[in-house]
């Protein structure tokens, strides 16, 4: 794959938030779906839209397409999106992306006092000469 053909993730799977805006498209189907059920109820000819929505439903199924019809584990998929976002909202307003600024400026400062240890040592031994403290052996 070249570099040009590369196209962000978020692009190629549409807008953001797009999996929100299907699940969320999707239960207002059910609802509308529902709300026509009990219309044909009251018509007396539930049975017949019924088995029609179970056959168009089967149908969809069958030709690959996925198929968003059960509204509990629809509402349950929103609310865990949800939940993820407030937490990680709550993550960064809460400070472990400052916290994640504090430890690289700390580790910066280690490598930087390693760094002027070493070079006292090296002028050290240099001030002593070749010979060092084991040269009367």
């Amino acid at each position: 794959m070249e570099m040009r053909d590369h196209v962000p993730k978020a692009l190629r799977h549409g807008k953001k938030g797009a999996k929100q805006q299907r699940i969320a498209a999707a239960l207002k189907e059910i609802e509308a779906q529902r709300r026509r059920l009990e219309e044909a109820a009251v018509e007396g000819r539930g049975e017949e839209v019924a088995l029609q929505a179970a056959a168009e439903t089967a149908l969809r199924k069958i030709s690959g397409e996925r198929v968003l019809d059960d509204a509990r584990r629809l509402r349950k998929a929103q609310k865990q999106m949800r939940q993820k976002k407030a937490k990680s909202r709550e993550a960064w307003a809460g400070g472990s992306y400052t916290d994640l600024k504090k430890q690289k400026k700390e580790r910066e400062k280690a490598l930087a006092r390693q760094e002027r240890k070493e070079a006292n040592k090296q002028k050290r031994e240099a001030q002593r000469g070749d010979d060092g403290p084991d040269s009367e052996l």
